[in-house]
């Protein structure tokens, strides 16, 4: 591309962003055809919206970002799923789990800050060796679990944002699954040995004392439960069908169409058909 296609370019993007300001402004206007107008201009500007509304640092006047709310989510919506498939087709469980996670961090959260989702971990993982030179798996835990007092979201169990690991770790509480997976995740990094567990109704994390496997609960403070402790939970009927669960390896895509399914749970709770519909979509090409 020429010096000159590339300066005009750059010239109309720029116009584009001042126009984008102005735009903006005219959010508070309640009349009805200008309001109208200006929401249909903002849904023409490309999915570059949301970015460049952060990044020129616009001032969103009173009541606005309600109506920028809905265009924002078309915008993340068409960002995933131009982008699930490849997602989906990483060799290695870590990449596969991480690239996936990081695209719903963009639903959640919008493609600026979504970016966060690498940091966190990697921040969590620094800290951890700095407290544990020669810490392993069970030190993880505590130092998670305990000492950053990550735990369960007891209450408001049904807020989506609890499927977010940015979320989890900045607020310090989220589902069984997503803990179980910022665990798993900084264990990667750190060369241990940590699996997901598909248990029925509680996605647990498995690792292993002196070759013993134990189940770690995030979602209850770390708890470390052994074969035993689920002996006397089971009945007889069910025992070996568990003990099979806890034993297999969850593979990275049974736990993101579990991740998936908790999402629809929490959209139904909301009556968001808008959202039960997306996550359905994204569960098929799963």
């Amino acid at each position: 591309m020429s010096y000159v296609k590339v300066r005009k370019s750059e010239q109309m993007r720029m116009s584009k962003q001042s126009e984008l300001k102005f735009v903006v402004s005219l959010l508070d206007d309640k009349t009805p055809d200008v309001r109208e107008n200006i929401i249909n201009k903002l849904r023409e500007y490309g999915p570059e919206l949301e970015m460049d509304i952060n990044e020129l640092g616009i001032v969103i006047p009173e009541g606005g970002a309600e109506l920028l709310a809905p265009i924002y989510k078309d915008y993340r919506k068409k960002y995933i799923l131009a982008r699930w498939e490849t997602a989906l087709s990483a060799l290695t469980f870590s990449e596969k789990i991480e690239n996936i996670l990081y695209l719903l961090e963009c639903y959640h959260h919008g493609r600026l800050n979504c970016r966060n989702f690498f940091h966190l971990l990697d921040d969590l993982k620094l800290n951890f060796q700095k407290l544990y030179p020669d810490g392993d798996e069970i030190d993880l835990s505590n130092f998670l679990f305990k000492i950053k007092g990550i735990s369960g979201a007891k209450e408001d169990y049904y807020n989506p944002l609890n499927s977010s690991i940015i979320y989890a770790i900045q607020n310090n509480r989220g589902l069984p699954i997503t803990l179980a997976l910022i665990y798993i995740l900084i264990g990667k990094r750190l060369g241990f040995n940590i699996e997901g567990v598909n248990f029925p109704g509680h996605f647990l994390a498995r690792t292993y004392i002196k070759n013993e496997p134990v189940l770690i609960d995030g979602f209850n403070g770390g708890k470390i439960l052994q074969k035993a402790d689920i002996a006397l939970l089971a009945d007889k009927e069910t025992i070996n069908s568990i003990f099979d669960i806890i034993d297999r390896t969850t593979p990275a895509e049974l736990i993101i169409k579990r991740i998936l399914n908790n999402l629809i749970n929490s959209a139904k709770n909301r009556n968001d058909m808008p959202s039960i519909d997306f996550f359905r979509q994204l569960l098929k090409l799963s």
